[in-house]
């Protein structure tokens, strides 16, 4: 074959044989054509590739996501500590050697799928049985650690509750500033493990400083209290004197009657804390030495208020001081029944002594009667140094009456019955503990203190077993004196069994 091209157009005219043929021949390409070519090559390939990516991507995140929600290696449950400050592969590394999860790095992928990086919270967990990694992550997510309580009691000094504090394990740090007395809010506080100790100390301040700050706001008017530093003072005798909540603003009442009328306190808990401070309860009885004794805190001493609180009072009872009951009374004896008999006069107060007095002789004989049925060997008397006879009734020489001095605002006489209750209160923020230490006083307190007669009924009273005077007088107190601190608040929870007290008015004009 053999012929002649000519080249027209896009074609060209062949010949072969003789006989004409058109032949299609291509343009020649100019570059940028030859650029379109390769761009529709790469986009090609990467199209290719993309769906490759999303096939084996999306297997992937299928594969990974089933193992992220697929049950964990836990057979039981589980408390795991997670510390402040742990990053996520800390905690992942921290999870799988607890054997919470079974691969640390799917869990930091699924933590990071789910955009939950830096939402994780530290604290003790408690993880259940076979929980999935996503279940983990959402417990983590929550901060639904364990929470832990640390429960002050009403009626505990600082110095007993800060002692509390430092025996929790679950807390931690040093205590480094210790508030002043019946500055805590006795309460249950909820916290987590390694919460420090201050910061429990902190909340109790604040939480005592806003509640007297509120109810001081609300107080019942003319009350002879200045200041709500001297409310909490007083909120933290009531505090120690008595634990039935139903009783508590006529206590209170009792305390401001005498204050308005000048009269001294004569609370038996200020005996002791004059004595021992803060450190707990006296181990012992209250005696006629411990009564005469002056110090800072002994109200059948001193006129007014105590220099600071002798307790954290709760708010129960610094409601009831700044709410009193609206009454007459001046006096309170125990009533045999957990509570107290109250009086507006001294021979009303007298009977109610003189009815205590026989509850008890009452009471001791039916110990006595047990004793001997049970072929127990019957204890001696013990003489405790109370201004009581040993058969706790009261003595003839304190028991005078109005009709034997004309008035009761003449009467020099004082008969006081206390029980005191100072002990270390271990029960819950509503819970009345059984007092450790009890005193009965019966007591004559004449213008002079040295005109008080001795309790005639029983000649040991306020003496020692061998028939020798009591010679135990506080000389000095045992512990540096706080400065009071006027406006700072106090609080604190705990519940105690009523103490026994029976107030006695003096005159105003008392030299002493």
């Amino acid at each position: 074959m053999s012929g002649n091209y000519e080249q027209g157009g896009g074609f060209e005219d062949a010949y072969v044989d003789d006989v004409p043929v058109n032949v299609r021949v291509p343009e020649a390409e100019g570059p940028f054509g030859s650029f379109l070519r390769r761009l529709g090559s790469i986009i090609t390939g990467i199209l290719a590739m993309g769906l490759v990516i999303v096939l084996v991507g999306g297997g992937s995140y299928l594969y990974l996501n089933s193992w992220f929600d697929a049950p964990g290696p836990l057979s039981d449950e589980k408390t795991v500590q997670i510390d402040r400050g742990t990053g996520l592969r800390g905690i992942a590394e921290t999870l799988q050697q607890e054997g919470v999860i079974d691969n640390d790095k799917i869990f930091i992928l699924g933590v990071l799928a789910n955009r939950a990086n830096g939402q994780l919270k530290a604290g003790e967990y408690r993880f259940e049985a076979a929980n999935s990694m996503r279940a983990v992550m959402d417990t983590l997510v929550s901060g639904r650690s364990i929470q832990y309580s640390f429960t002050a009691p009403e009626g505990l000094t600082t110095l007993q509750i800060i002692a509390r504090l430092e025996a929790d394990t679950d807390l931690v740090g040093e205590i480094e500033r210790i508030p002043e007395e019946g500055a805590l809010l006795p309460n249950t506080y909820a916290y987590t493990r390694g919460t420090s100790r201050q910061s429990i100390v902190d909340r109790m301040s604040e939480a005592q400083e806003d509640l007297l700050r509120e109810l001081w706001d609300n107080r019942q008017e003319d009350l002879p209290l200045d200041r709500p530093y001297d409310a909490l003072i007083l909120a933290s005798i009531v505090e120690k004197e008595t634990g039935v909540s139903s009783e508590r603003e006529v206590v209170a009442s009792v305390f401001i009657n005498r204050l308005r009328r000048g009269m001294r306190m004569q609370s038996d808990p200020t005996i002791i804390y004059g004595i021992v401070g803060g450190e707990g309860p006296l181990g012992r009885s209250i005696t006629r030495d411990d009564i005469n004794t002056t110090t800072p805190y002994n109200t059948y001493r001193i006129d007014g208020l105590p220099p600071t609180p002798i307790a954290n009072a709760g708010n129960a009872s610094i409601a009831a001081v700044l709410q009193p009951a609206e009454t007459d009374y001046l006096f309170f004896v125990a009533d045999g029944s957990g509570g107290h008999a109250f009086a507006a006069t001294l021979a009303e107060h007298n009977d109610n002594v003189a009815n205590w007095r026989q509850i008890e002789r009452e009471r001791r004989a039916e110990d006595e009667a047990a004793a001997a049925a049970g072929g127990l060997e019957q204890p001696a008397d013990e003489t405790t140094g109370d201004a009581t006879g040993d058969d706790g009734s009261l003595a003839d020489s304190e028991a005078g009456s109005e009709s034997e001095t004309g008035s009761q605002e003449n009467n020099e006489t004082t008969a006081t019955d206390t029980q005191v209750n100072d002990a270390d209160t271990s029960a819950a923020a509503d819970s009345n503990p059984a007092p450790e230490d009890q005193s009965d006083t019966a007591l004559q307190e004449a213008t002079e203190p040295s005109d008080a007669p001795e309790a005639t009924e029983d000649t040991n009273a306020g003496t020692d077993s061998a028939g020798q005077a009591d010679e135990s007088v506080v000389e000095d107190l045992p512990y540096p004196l706080p400065e009071p601190k006027p406006e700072v608040p106090v609080r604190e929870s705990s519940t105690q069994q009523p103490s026994d007290i029976q107030v006695v008015p003096l005159p105003a004009t008392n030299p002493n």
